[in-house]
């Protein structure tokens, strides 16, 4: 029995066989030969050494060796991940499972909408997660199976119910509550709330009327109040309102207008009443 390169040239021989009619290079670098007039099957070292041997058959002609014996990896845990989500965002699943034979093992997701993915090979026990989008609303089952790397499968997992729907806006938020009335210069605050159809955090833009605004604000839990503060510079009457976003970028309309009026400073219209009031003083006594 001999083994050869491309060119012809010999790399390996082990002599002394009766007829031998099949040779396997095992994947731990013996070799498997099958002796048809020895009615024999035997596995040899590098140097030909013989290790194993089965005797008293009849002419064999071919011989395999088996891998050794082996179970389906164990059920999957249910997937873990989020139960509520909308169309078009990523969410990620996990799950893990433990192979009786601790062969490596690989998950496939079944997402409930008539597709799946395969995992790469893990460890046995080795948790996976892996990322899914949906397209469209409903409800969906998303469960997992394991398979060893012999191809063994295992069980489906239970399932975990996942909802998916169309992201809403939050709502037209509350007419903005603080002073209807105030001087130039001073801070006045204003509070506002809104809700989010699904629950989401929430941050608002308050729009003053003078040309500005209050850049949009850190989050806030849905239908928690918001409160904001701003001074006006000039005499005016002002328009305030406010909207609102969710963590998606999905805005509300705009809230009703709270009216502010932003009179003459006080303090000036008082320097001016005793102004006059002293020039009257002044022409009563012929000053």
């Amino acid at each position: 029995m001999i083994e050869i390169d491309s060119s012809g040239l010999v790399l390996w021989e082990k002599t002394g066989l009766n007829s031998p009619v099949d040779a396997e290079r095992l994947d731990n670098g013996n070799t498997l030969i099958v002796e048809a007039d020895n009615n024999r099957v035997i596995e040899i070292d590098d140097i030909g050494t013989i290790l194993w041997e089965e005797a008293d058959l009849n002419y064999p002609s071919d011989a395999e060796r088996l891998p050794p014996p082996n179970d389906p990896p164990e059920m999957p845990t249910q997937p873990h991940g989020p139960t509520d989500g909308i169309i078009g965002e990523s969410y990620s699943y996990s799950t893990d499972a433990t192979d009786p034979d601790d062969n490596m093992v690989k998950y496939y997701f079944d997402w409930g909408d008539e597709t799946g993915i395969w995992s790469e090979l893990v460890n046995s026990g080795q948790s996976v997660s892996v990322e899914h989008i949906w397209n469209s609303s409903g409800l969906y089952q998303v469960k997992a199976k394991a398979q060893d790397e012999y191809g063994l499968v295992s069980e489906w997992s239970p399932f975990l119910l996942v909802k998916i729907a169309e992201n809403k806006p939050p709502e037209k938020p509350n007419i903005p509550t603080g002073p209807s009335s105030g001087e130039i210069g001073k801070t006045y605050i204003y509070s506002t709330s809104t809700i989010d159809p699904e629950g989401h955090k929430i941050c608002y833009l308050f729009n003053w009327g003078d040309g500005t605004d209050s850049n949009w604000s850190e989050l806030f839990n849905s239908g928690e109040t918001v409160s904001i503060s701003h001074n006006w510079v000039d005499i005016g009457d002002y328009q305030v309102i406010v909207k609102a976003k969710d963590i998606y970028g999905n805005e509300s309309e705009w809230s009703d207008p709270l009216g502010v009026s932003m009179p003459k400073n006080k303090n000036k219209i008082l320097i001016i009443v005793l102004s006059y009031d002293f020039l009257k003083n002044l022409n009563f006594f012929n000053f």
